[in-house]
């Protein structure tokens, strides 16, 4: 429920038509037929919306109306969050860990932070047997994301990889973009938003290994707004 997540705002303590996925993606559904917008609560927070290239900062808080947009079903993601999220599909879940995962970057006041655990996917009480890995990102106000190897137990035969990094609201300007030191392609989207091609391989780390992105604006400063 969106009370577990802002126990201190009492507009969401009646709220039943709303709900969280974890702490980040706040989910407005459509529950009856016909129905042409939703009725919703976004409490006082940074909250983005989907677009066709990423997203972009959703200005309104408070009581709002979401009409039907037939692109994306209605949802918000919380400032302040990153999110590794796979970026194909697959028919299984399987086959979907095989696939390449995309850094997500929900910035508030220019910070966020996030992690992952990952495991084989089908052994039993694999955090007793420290048979899994641990991975912790945070995006600095100087345009810089660290990816630190916390935990590493299990290891896979196959490359886990991360393929781009999308950081939401950026200044539209050119930028330049290094991992650990390395240039590699990036590219601002006209939704405000930034995307750099990293291609790490996270099992090839070992526990505090450090990959270190940072980019910049063709004037050196930093593009988060």
């Amino acid at each position: 429920p969106l009370f577990h997540e802002y126990p201190t705002d009492p507009q969401t303590y009646g709220i039943d038509e709303q709900f969280m996925w974890g702490s980040v993606v706040l989910f407005s559904p459509f529950l009856f037929e016909n129905q042409t917008e939703v009725n919703a609560y976004l409490p006082d927070d940074v909250w983005y919306e989907p677009t066709e290239d990423f997203a972009k900062l959703y200005p309104n808080r408070g009581h709002v109306k979401l009409p039907d947009s037939r692109l994306f079903p209605p949802f918000h993601l919380r400032g302040g969050y990153i999110l590794p999220i796979g970026c194909d599909k697959a028919i299984n879940t399987q086959m979907l860990r095989e696939k390449p995962i995309n850094l997500e970057v929900y910035p508030k006041n220019k910070s966020a932070k996030g992690d992952m655990y990952w495991d084989d996917g089908d052994s039993l009480n694999t955090i007793e047997t420290n048979h899994y890995n641990f991975y912790e990102f945070e995006l600095l106000s100087n345009c810089s994301l660290h990816i630190v190897v916390k935990t590493k137990g299990y290891n896979s035969e196959k490359p886990q990889i991360i393929e781009k990094v999308l950081i939401a609201n950026t200044f539209n300007a050119k930028i330049n973009a290094l991992v650990d030191g390395k240039p590699v392609e990036s590219v601002v989207l006209k939704d405000d938003s930034t995307r750099i091609s990293v291609n790490i391989d996270l099992n090839s780390g070992k526990v505090g290994q450090k990959w270190v992105i940072d980019w910049k604006t063709a004037d050196n400063t930093c593009n988060l707004k």
